[in-house]
Parts: C-alpha cells; structure tokens; sequence
C-alpha cells in the first residue's frame, strides 16, 4: 500500500489527494466490514439497520453495529473506515466489557495541544437525576484548553465561546436516571492539522452523557458528518486556510495529504472511496448516493464556566494580514 499510496498520488497530471474522484476505489484499503462487531456509541435513528434491508427516508443500506451489553442499532459507519487502518483508536471495536476507550486519540491529543476545544453549556438544569427539560448549547471554544503540569484541563477555568453562529448549535434534552440526552441539532467546531485551519461540522448531532462526581461530563458526541469535510479534516486538506483566513498553500498540502496518508499505509482515493461507500445519511436526490457517514466521538467534559464575549490573545496582531 506504501507504493501505491506514492504511484497513484497522480493520475493523468491530476494530484489524487487534492482530486480523489479521479481515482479508483483502493483493493487493497484496510476496512472493518465485518457484521457481527461489538462497537462504541450510541443509536442515532431509533432502529437497527441491516445492509439487506430496505432504508429509511434520509438513509442509505448499511450494517448498524452491536453495541455493549444488550444494545444494538449502534450507527459508527466511520468505524469501518477507520477501524483498521492503524488511526481510529476514537473508532475502535469494543469488547462486552463496556470498558469506554482509554489513552487519548489523535483528536484529543489536538486538543491538548490547544487546536481546538468544544463547550457543552447547560441551562435550565433542575437536577443530576431527573429533569424532563433541559437547555444545552454545544459551541465551538475561542480559548485553547487550560492544562496543569500533568497536562490535564483544569476545572473551573474560564472560556470564552466562538461568537460566530456556524459555531454554535443550541438544543435542549431530558435527564433520566443520570443521563443527558439531547435532541439533534447541526454543530461545527474548529480543526488544527500542521498550523492549518479546517472545520469539522457534525449534522444531527447528538448528546448521550453521563454526570460525573466532579460535575463533569462523559459519554458521546455523535451524529453525521459529511463526506467531503470528512475526507478534507483526516485525509485531503483541500478546505484548509492559514491564520490569516486565506487558502492554504497547494505545496504544503499535498505535502500532509500525500506524504501523511503513505506513512499511515493508505491512499488518499482509497479513503474517499471507502467514506462514500459507507456513507449512510443524507442521499442526494438524483443519485440517491448517501453524502454523511456517521461519526460517534467519546467525550469527557471538565466543569468549566463559559461566557459569550470576544476574546483576544496576546499575539493576534501576528496574525493580522
């Protein structure tokens, strides 16, 4: 796969990671097809859905995994995608002990670093236990993490959520017996590859979390993400701008696509190709080809106090064009 990831990065003059519709699906790509999968997440259309069977308005065929115990419907078709190619440790297949997954994942070491951080805001919350109402509003920060010497988010910092409405999606949900489940709503966040800005959105997004002694948060962001912005935040970077907004270099993006994807032992069309094919939301209405896949993302939340105000940081002017 290595040296096809390097013979195949041109085809007929055209760089395949900045144009992977010209090329082929990839025989030989790594992907967990099988069904019988115990998986992480959470059941985003109320059904299990089978590959034979016939789909839902505003689905297409695909194979729900088995969650843990006695759960099932589990919609993580990016874990096929991803589950064997080396990267998708946030992906994964479980096992039946339920055991949610441990280290951090490349996205999580992102944020880390202080790429990006999401803000789960509750309002209207009556009880940790029971409250048939709910406002919860999932923002995209404006402020990096704020890490101890262990490098780990300290609780009750302060963070000043991204004022612009494509970063902020508000919804309400209902407590029971200790879990927060939210209605679906579209949200978008920020993404940091290499000093390079891109934008991970998540359609019909979704809240399954528990409340932790510390007043924290853990469980699951989930719902559809698209295929094309899928393909540029792991794989293409075609979307990607620099920090004063405008298009990133062609040169060092083929150089994070190409090089980054034969390192990792896959190809760029090779991942296109797979993410439409198990894309499993959003058919477009003449091909009837589905354009989302569904994503599960574990989340764990620090108490935290959020406000709504423009924030600067001591070199903005270095960003200035």
């Amino acid at each position: 796969m290595n040296e096809g990831a390097f013979a195949l990065a041109e085809v007929d003059g055209g760089n395949l990671c900045a144009h992977p519709e010209l090329g082929p699906p990839d025989p030989h790509y790594k992907l967990m097809t099988a069904a019988d999968i115990v998986a992480f997440g959470i059941d985003l259309d109320g059904r299990h859905t089978t590959n034979s069977g016939t789909p839902e308005k505003g689905s297409c065929a695909h194979d729900d995994f088995r969650g843990v115990g006695d759960r099932s419907g589990i919609d993580n078709q990016m874990a096929r995608v991803v589950g064997c190619d080396g990267a998708g440790e946030q992906y994964a297949a479980a096992d039946e002990s339920g055991d949610l997954p441990s280290g951090e994942s490349g996205v999580s070491e992102m944020m880390l670093q202080g790429g990006w951080a999401v803000l789960v805001v509750l309002r209207d919350l009556d009880s940790y236990e029971s409250d048939d109402h709910v406002e919860v509003g999932l923002y995209a920060s404006a402020d990096p993490i704020v890490l101890s010497v262990k490098r780990e988010a300290i609780p009750y910092a302060t963070y000043a959520s991204d004022l612009d409405a494509r970063f902020r999606g508000d919804t309400h949900g209902r407590i029971v017996d200790g879990v927060l489940i939210t209605e679906p709503v579209d949200v978008r966040f920020h993404w940091l590859v290499a000093g390079l800005h891109l934008e991970r959105p998540l359609k019909n997004a979704r809240l399954e979390v528990t409340f932790n002694e510390d007043g924290g948060l853990q469980g699951y962001l989930a719902g559809y993400t698209p295929v094309e912005a899928m393909y540029d935040i792991n794989y293409g970077f075609r979307s990607a701008v620099t920090d004063t907004g405008e298009p990133a270099p062609e040169k060092m993006k083929r150089v994070l696509s190409v090089l980054g994807n034969s390192v990792m032992g896959r190809t760029c069309h090779g991942a296109y190709a797979a993410l439409y094919r198990f894309a499993d939301a959003d058919p477009d209405p003449v091909t009837g080809r589905c354009r989302s896949i569904s994503t599960q993302y574990w989340i764990r939340a620090t108490p935290a106090f959020v406000v709504d105000v423009e924030t600067h940081g001591v070199n903005d002017a270095l960003m200035s064009p």
